[in-house]
């Protein structure tokens, strides 16, 4: 997690970068403004989850609690600026992430669901005693980054089958059995019977579909 802090003193312009995971800071660049120029007239600041390659997080759902708070900066020392804060990206969950503003300040939080999946997840229609096809989960994953399929007795799928891992990059599929059947799964040319009480969380790395 990293934040952007731009600040002025005097004629100079500071624009630094802060781990917020411990704290360091580095600075990226000092601009001197000539007094005829003009001043500052606004800032942005960000905060950016930023795990790429090996370092990439498993889900959008296992990201750590943080937190971090913007307050208004004053202008001259007297005029308060304003402020807003919007949130973006693949983890666009209104149960992971939140940001808000008051009139003094702004707040960005994400919230640790330690791998759980939050109420308002897209769950796949089951036609009790009927498969799941590989269209259905394909049309599912088209539009949003994770799905859930729960099976119960009087929903219950016999077998589901999987879209190819190739197209879904990064999209997670969370499957919970509390059918008094197994099903099986069909991915990557392989079978996988889950049984009552069992979950799993699958995640395509683009080239498979990975069981965390």
């Amino acid at each position: 997690m990293y934040r952007l802090d731009v600040s002025k003193d005097g004629n100079l312009v500071t624009g630094l970068i802060i781990d917020l995971m411990d704290g360091t800071s580095t600075t990226i660049g000092i601009i001197e403004v000539p007094n005829n120029y003009g001043k500052l007239n606004n800032s942005k600041g960000f905060v950016d989850e930023y795990s790429h390659g090996h370092n990439q997080l498993k889900s959008c759902y296992d990201i750590g609690a943080q937190a971090s708070m913007f307050r208004n900066p004053l202008g001259d020392n007297r005029i308060l600026a304003k402020q807003r804060t919007y949130t973006s990206g693949n983890c666009n969950n209104i149960f992971v992430v939140h940001a808000a503003c008051n009139d003094g300040e702004c707040i960005n939080t994400i919230s640790n669901l330690n791998g759980s999946i939050p109420p308002n997840i897209h769950k796949v229609t089951i036609r009790n005693s009927q498969n799941i096809l590989v269209e259905e989960v394909a049309a599912a994953l088209n539009y949003n980054a994770l799905i859930a399929i729960k099976t119960y007795d009087g929903s219950w799928a016999p077998k589901i089958y999987f879209p190819d891992a190739n197209k879904y990059k990064f999209k997670s599929i969370y499957i919970k059995s509390n059918a008094s059947y197994p099903s099986t799964l069909y991915f990557d040319n392989k079978q996988l019977r889950i049984n009552k009480s069992e979950k799993l969380m699958f995640v395509s790395d683009g080239n498979e579909w990975i069981i965390q």
